[in-house]
């Protein structure tokens, strides 16, 4: 999430970003970070999906790994279009390893 979230500020400043309570407290850190407002959810698609079009959220996500895209096309989560995304950030990188630069390190276990 924190990379989808900074390359969505990256072009949008000011963006909020919805999560789920689960995320780790370095995501809205990392939201504030670049210029955009955190804002935590109830876990479940529904909530997230609901909560992002109260707020006109560019950007959801869950622990669980799904990510909701509001930026470009309407507000819906693709396993196969974060994929792409993801590629498209890797792709603009200078150098190898450069995605992982300044991504705090953080263990986060489900139980």
């Amino acid at each position: 999430m924190i990379l989808f979230s900074t390359s969505i500020l990256q072009r949008n400043k000011n963006a909020k970003i919805v999560f789920d309570v689960k995320c780790s407290k370095l995501l809205p850190e990392a939201i504030e970070e670049e210029g955009g407002t955190p804002i935590m959810s109830k876990t479940g698609h529904s909530y997230i999906k609901e909560r992002m079009r109260q707020e006109n959220a560019l950007l959801g996500g869950e622990m669980s790994g799904h990510i909701f895209f509001n930026d470009r096309w309407p507000g819906f989560d693709d396993g196969v279009y974060a994929g792409a995304r993801m590629l498209e950030i890797i792709s603009n990188l200078s150098e190898e390893g450069d995605i992982f630069k300044g991504l705090p390190e953080l263990v986060s276990t489900l139980k």
